[in-house]
């Protein structure tokens, strides 16, 4: 039996939550903003400002405000369902992520600065 398993709602706020990931050094990086129920577009209406993503994640076939990908680092959802229909000819990291850390640090790193 799982008993760290998150399907549902949780009683911590979006600050909360940024809060604890944070403390813990990882990093928050909200997932299927545009997709389905639960994505933070369809959900809230809008992108929150507070508290501030450097990293998103978004499915390719559903539109999101551009405003929002110019912004932060994107990471791109392909919903494949199949090998041959992954993104690995459309979206890639930067050439100097070779290590988690590097990942890490470039998923909290401002846009602007790499």
């Amino acid at each position: 039996e799982e008993t760290a398993l998150l399907i549902g709602n949780t009683q911590f706020s979006i600050n909360e939550v940024n809060q604890i990931i944070s403390d813990n050094n990882g990093v928050a990086v909200p997932a299927h903003i545009n997709r389905g129920n639960n994505g933070l577009l369809i959900n809230q209406g809008i992108f929150p400002e507070k508290p501030w993503f450097n990293t998103i994640e978004y499915s390719r076939n559903l539109g999101v405000p551009n405003e929002e990908l110019i912004k932060r680092h994107t990471l791109i959802s392909s919903d494949a369902h199949h090998l041959g229909d992954i993104l690995e000819k459309e979206f890639m990291l930067p050439k100097n992520i070779n290590s988690i850390e590097s990942l890490l640090n470039w998923m909290k790193s401002p846009k602007n600065k790499g």
